[in-house]
C-alpha cells in the first residue's frame, strides 16, 4: 500500500502545485550553468543556487511528454525516484510540480516545453541534487582500480534497486551517475515509468543490463 500511496501523494502535490506555478521557481535565485535539449522527453539544466552555492539539476518535461495521462506518469516517476533516494540510490528530489517556463529566457527552450497552440507558460519540472558526472563521462579518465570499484558499486546499486521492487529497463552509461569525493559512489537517474516497472524479480534482468553497459564501455577503450 505504501507504494501506491507514494504515487497518490505525488499526484496530489502535482495538482496542488498548479495554484502556485508562477512563483514556484524564481530564476533570480539560480545561476543557469548549462542546458541540454537532446533528451527525448525533457530539457535538463544544471544550476547553482545563489544563496548557498548548491549544485542542482532541473529536469523540465518537453511538450511531447504531455500526452495521455501524463500527470500519473509524472507522479510515478517522482514516486519511484523518491523511493530510491530514500536508500541513497538516486539523487534526492528537492521540489517538483508545475512551474513557469519563464524560468528559461531563451524562446527556443520555452517553446520546447509548451504544446503547440497553448497560450500558457506552465512547465512540469523536477528539481534535484546534482551529481558529478555520468558513468560514460567518468570512465575514460578513471584508473583501473577505480573502474573496478565503480563496476562493483554499479552491480550493487541495481541489486538494491531490484530489492525495492523496481526494474529499470533503460540501463545505460548515461543513466548512472558517479561521485568521486569524499569516496567513490554511484546512483541511478531517470525513473520514467515508461521504462521503469514494479517487478519483484528484477535482479537477474538488471544484472544482465549492467553487464552490457560495461561491455560497451570496455569496447570503447
Amino acid at each position: 500500500m505504501r507504494r501506491g500511496g507514494d504515487r497518490a501523494r505525488a499526484l496530489k502535490a502535482l495538482r496542488d502545485s498548479a495554484f502556485s506555478a508562477d512563483t514556484a521557481l524564481d530564476k533570480d535565485d539560480y545561476e543557469l550553468k548549462s542546458v541540454n535539449l537532446d533528451g527525448s522527453w525533457a530539457v535538463v539544466a544544471c544550476l547553482t543556487r545563489k544563496r548557498d552555492g548548491r549544485e542542482l539539476v532541473l529536469k523540465a518535461m518537453k511538450c511531447n511528454y504531455r500526452d495521455g495521462d501524463f500527470e500519473t506518469r509524472f507522479a510515478s516517476e517522482v514516486a519511484f525516484q523518491q523511493r530510491a533516494a530514500e536508500q541513497n540510490l538516486a539523487p534526492p528530489i528537492l521540489q517538483y510540480g508545475w512551474g513557469s517556463s519563464a524560468f528559461f529566457d531563451a524562446a527556443g527552450i520555452r517553446s520546447a516545453l509548451r504544446p503547440f497552440g497553448e497560450s500558457g507558460t506552465g512547465m512540469l519540472y523536477i528539481l534535484m541534487e546534482q551529481w558529478t558526472s555520468t558513468l560514460r563521462e567518468w570512465w575514460n579518465s578513471a584508473s583501473v582500480d577505480d573502474k573496478a570499484t565503480v563496476r562493483a558499486l554499479t552491480y550493487a546499486l541495481y541489486d538494491q534497486i531490484a530489492g525495492l521492487g523496481l526494474r529499470l529497463d533503460d540501463l545505460s552509461a548515461d543513466n548512472v551517475m558517479v561521485r568521486s569525493k569524499p569516496t567513490l559512489r554511484v546512483c541511478a537517474i531517470d525513473f520514467d515509468p515508461n521504462m521503469t516497472l514494479e517487478d519483484q524479480g528484477a535482479q537477474e534482468a538488471m544484472r544482465g543490463g549492467v553487464e552490457l553497459v560495461f561491455e560497451a564501455l570496455d569496447l570503447c577503450r
